[in-house]
């Protein structure tokens, strides 16, 4: 599974990718009921990676992303967003994206930037 992460990352970035993978095969070897996984991502495809992994080997455990890239909530099952530290919305993302405000104003910006990197601006 590490032998699959192949991104050129600093030595901070290896070094939190790292922790995040151990404590990955942590949750995988224990079982765990509740992950929390907190955004800390050196690349947006070691993100993906990551996402995959824990969708396909721990499908029976609570995740709780912590993120603020909202590319990578399309297939949560529930979404809460925050603002200024208080909740303001909670449903499934295609709920939100429909009737949710700050969602999808965030889900705009950030398809934007996204969009605005990819292309080299």
């Amino acid at each position: 599974m590490i032998g699959i992460l192949k991104a050129h990352l600093e030595e901070g970035q290896r070094r939190i990718m790292e922790k995040r993978l151990l404590c990955l095969a942590r949750a995988l070897l224990g079982k765990a009921g509740v992950l929390l996984v907190e955004e800390a991502h050196p690349d947006s495809e070691s993100e993906c990676l990551l996402q995959q992994l824990v969708r396909t080997h721990l499908p029976e455990c609570t995740v709780l992303w912590l993120t603020c890239m909202y590319l990578t909530v399309s297939c949560d099952h529930r979404v809460l967003v925050l603002d200024a530290g208080h909740p303001v919305e909670f449903d499934s993302p295609s709920v939100l994206l429909q009737q949710g405000k700050l969602f999808r104003q965030l889900l705009r910006e950030s398809q934007r930037g996204f969009l605005h990197n990819t292309d080299g601006g």
